[in-house]
Parts: structure tokens; sequence; C-alpha cells
């Protein structure tokens, strides 16, 4: 009798060590993953129905089917070109329920298991993109060592945005482990980048070594990736450069005659058009110069700087040297920011204050309003008038392109704008 219990004890835990040793692509229940169980998959796919083949155990890339991919996947772990399955798990697939209609019910869907550097690395994707966007994961099936994932980013379509153009709109890129130093790496060649109402659409390589050199950074790290959904693209053209707006800084992204990329400071197109106007008007004596300001400015009115000097030695008295000013993009249309406007005629002292002297120029223009350079606004003219004198009140006279003379003045706190006789 003792013997008979001894017999079942040892039975018992024979029994129990092989269904917790069990692992999928091992289909013939040997506990050995190897050669073996790859030609047992691959004669059940071609219909030789083998002897002592688990099926149920040979779904080892987790695609629902028995098929030459599974067997390929067996071999190459055999061989060590792999170390692990996309599905590799000690637990026994669930077991379908017959219904009485006849139709299977499905078992919970387990979610795919990725390696933990490759999970951490798209937990921080989640972060930079923030809920903006999903993101999705999943194993290419290209039969390549180390194996490689998938990242597919698209904008979050529940969201009400009103205004999308050059916004990122969705990207797709391979990553993949390093063996030995179990670090992430990023594919760009194949990146794709897609941003609303820009086509075609930018090289995404390209476009990731830019960001990459804007934020000083040697690797395509999840916060260089988030960059794209921060940036706004405005161009991109045949010749392969990019145009990008971030942090209220436009730059231009290129490849220079070597195939370098190149990072440098550029400016919207409704700038270069300002800047463009205010150089033919006031003619080729002056240079004109448009500079970023690099402080905080408010996100919904993007300023610049602009700077014109004179480029010739002389200049007669009270003829401009030189001013500097600001210009604002409000809702589409270039304005002056007088307050900050600095001036400097020739032989003047002291030189007029800036915000006095554009409100009367202003206020002169309403007098004369068909008068030729107006296109550039009355910043143009400041280079066509002749400052006599500067008055400590402060009272401005100066002389029009006409040859009439003016005095500009406060007075209860308004600019008074009046002829001297």
């Amino acid at each position: 009798m003792k013997k008979v219990m001894l017999l079942i004890i040892m039975c018992t835990i024979t029994s129990s060590f092989i269904a917790i040793a069990q692992e999928y692509g091992d289909v013939n229940e040997d506990t050995v993953i190897d050669i073996v169980d790859s030609l047992l998959v691959a004669q059940e796919y071609v219909g030789l129905s083998p002897i002592n083949f688990k099926k149920e155990w040979s779904d080892v890339n987790e695609d629902s089917l028995c098929d030459i991919v599974d067997a390929l996947l067996i071999s190459q772990y055999y061989v060590g070109l792999i170390s692990w399955f996309p599905r590799r798990t000690p637990t026994p697939p669930s077991i379908e329920t017959i219904v009485p209609t006849g139709e299977p019910t499905p078992g919970p869907t387990k979610p795919p298991v990725f390696p933990r550097e490759i999970e951490e690395f798209v937990n921080r994707l989640k972060t930079e993109f923030t809920s903006m966007y999903i993101i999705e994961v999943e194993q290419s099936m290209l039969e390549i060592y180390p194996p490689r994932f998938i990242v597919s980013i698209s904008i979050n379509p529940d969201l009400d945005i009103a205004y999308r153009m050059g916004m990122l709109d969705s990207t797709r890129f391979n990553i993949w482990v390093e063996e030995e130093t179990r670090t992430v790496n990023v594919e760009l060649s194949g990146l794709t980048a897609d941003y609303f109402g820009i086509d075609p659409r930018p090289e995404g390589q390209l476009l990731i070594e830019g960001l990459m050199i804007l934020a000083d950074v040697k690797e395509a790290t999840p916060a260089v990736l988030g960059m794209m959904s921060k940036i706004v693209l405005y161009n991109y053209y045949s010749d392969g450069t990019i145009y990008i707006e971030y942090n209220n800084v436009y730059f231009k992204i290129y490849r220079n005659s070597s195939g370098q990329v190149q990072v440098e400071t550029d400016f919207p197109p409704i700038v270069k058009n300002f800047v463009t106007k205010l150089q033919r008007e006031i003619g080729n004596t002056y240079m004109v110069e448009i500079y970023n300001i690099y402080f905080f400015v408010p996100p919904e009115f993007p300023t610049w700087g602009v700077k014109v000097e004179s480029i010739i030695d002389f200049q007669r008295p009270g003829e401009l040297y030189s001013m500097d000013f600001h210009i604002r993009d409000q809702g589409g249309t270039i304005v002056v920011v007088s307050p900050v406007l600095s001036v400097n005629y020739a032989e003047i002292e002291p030189q007029p204050p800036g915000e006095l002297l554009y409100d009367g120029i202003v206020l002169w223009l309403r007098q004369y309003p068909t008068f030729a350079p107006v296109e550039a606004f009355p910043i143009s003219l400041l280079t066509q008038i002749i400052i006599n004198r500067v008055d400590p009140k402060p009272v401005i006279y100066f002389t029009d392109p006409m040859g009439a003379k003016w005095m500009i003045y406060l007075e209860d706190e308004r600019v008074i704008l009046r002829p001297v006789e």
C-alpha cells in the first residue's frame, strides 16, 4: 500500500513539473525547444500531421496561426539568433468555451509582451507627446536581428483643435534594442513625418537630425522625438529645405553640398516680406537687418527686431544714421512696436524720442494719405525727413520730404502735429 501511495505522489510531482516547464515552441512536450520542434511545426504546416504534436504550443508569434514563420522562429531560437519569442510564457493558451449556438466565445486577449527596454522607451514617448497623441507599438515581422519594433504615433482624433496647419499629424519609425548595451536605438532611415497642410511631407530623417542639432544631442531620444509635436512646420521645398517654428523662433533645416545637416535661424514669410518692402522704400543707402528676440515673448504675439543703418560714411545734419525697432505679427498683420523704437540722427542732441516721433509721422501721413512710400508703414518715412532740433519739453522740429516744416509735441498726453510758421 505504501508503494502505491509513493508512486501516486511521484506521478503528481512529475506531472506538475512538466506543466510548469511547458513553453510555447515546445510542441512535443519534451521540455526542450530544439530543431525537432521546428520540424514538427513545418510538417504540420504542409499537412503531414506529425505524431506527438501539440498545436496549441506552436504559435510563437501570437498571430493565431501555425505556419512556416513559427517554424523559422523556433529554428532561430535554437541556434541562438534570437533570445526570446514575441510570446514566451508558461501559461497555456485559454480554452474556448462552446456555447449552445455553436459559436466560440473568445477568451481574454493578452497584451503583447515586449522587452523591458522597449516598454520604458515607449512610456517616455507617451510623456513627451502627452495625451494629444496616441502611441502604438508592434513587433515587425521582418526576419532581422535584433528584432525591430514599429512605433506609430498619431494625433488623438477625439481632440477638438480649431487650427492644425503645420502641426504634427502622425509619425512612424522602427526601434530596436542593442544586445550588449541594452540601449534602444531609432532607425532614422524610413522615419515618416506627416504635418497638416504640408505636401509633400518632409524627409523624416532630415527633420529629426535637425531637431537633434537644436537640442544639442547626438541621439534621437524620446525628448527629441517629442519635439516633432512641439514645432510648427510652415514650409517644405523640393530642394529638401524644411522651415519650422520652435519656441517663437524660426529655423530652416537643410543639407549642404557635402550632405551635412545644417540648422540656421530663419524668419516667417510675412516678416521677410515686410523687410523686403522696407528695403525697397528706403533705397540702397541703408541696410535692413532682422533678428530674433530671445527674451520672453507671448506666443500669441510673435515679435522680431529690425535694424536700419546707413552704409555711407557721411550724413547731412539731421539725416537718419540708424534706428532699431520691434515688429509684431498681430493676427497676420505686421505692426511696429513704437515704444521700443530708438533713432540716431546725425549731429542732433538730444535725440528725438522714438515713440513720439513715430506717432507724429503717423499723424503727418493722415494729412498726406497718397504719399508714395507708405507700403512698409510710416517707419520708412523716418529715413526721408530731416530733424532740425529737439527741445527739452520735448518738442521735435522736422522738415518733411516736400520741404514743409513741422513740430511734434505732447499736450495733455495727446500727440500734437503742427506746422511751423
